[in-house]
């Protein structure tokens, strides 16, 4: 009685057309076995090192706001939506005053970024520093080294270079 509901037009059939799907999802879960560990690093990462960072309040007289880090982040994106609106005939650019004045300033070159990423304007008043401080050397970078085990990073510690 069971047999033609197992045949090729019934339930055989149907494991014939689910067997590419079951070997994809066998490969799947083995692949799994690999992704979940990596996939905890990260987690831990955002967990113990990134989000306690964004909930830093960053101490940098005359600008400081006395809010998180992660929260002036979002404030600066819907700054940056407004300035960016179609407000005029010229179409939807974003549109910075560059300023002029007689101090000439440069960025200096970007790490790994050839001559042309050095940038150049003039100043209006002359420059009085740079925060932070750029290093003297390029800081160490681990790839063995898992991210969570990292300490937060001291934000408000940074140095600052003063101007010529």
């Amino acid at each position: 009685m069971a047999m033609p509901l197992l045949g090729p037009n019934e339930l055989g059939g149907l494991v014939n057309d689910l067997q590419p799907t079951v070997a994809s999802l066998a490969a799947t879960t083995d692949a799994s076995i690999q992704l979940f560990p990596q996939v905890d690093l990260v987690s831990r990462c955002f967990t113990n090192v990134v989000l306690p960072t964004g909930d830093i309040k960053v101490n940098d007289p005359p600008l400081s706001t006395g809010i998180e880090n992660y929260k002036e982040f979002w404030q600066a994106l819907t700054g940056l939506s407004g300035e960016s609106q179609n407000f005029d005939g010229n179409g939807s650019y974003t549109r910075f005053q560059t300023g002029g004045g007689s101090h000439f300033v440069s960025t200096g070159q970007a790490v790994g970024g050839g001559p042309s990423s050095v940038q150049f304007g003039n100043a209006i008043v002359q420059p009085i520093g740079a925060r932070p401080a750029r290093p003297a050397v390029r800081p160490p970078y681990n790839r063995t080294f898992a991210c969570y085990k990292n300490p937060i990073p001291d934000i408000n510690g940074a140095a600052t270079t003063s101007g010529p």
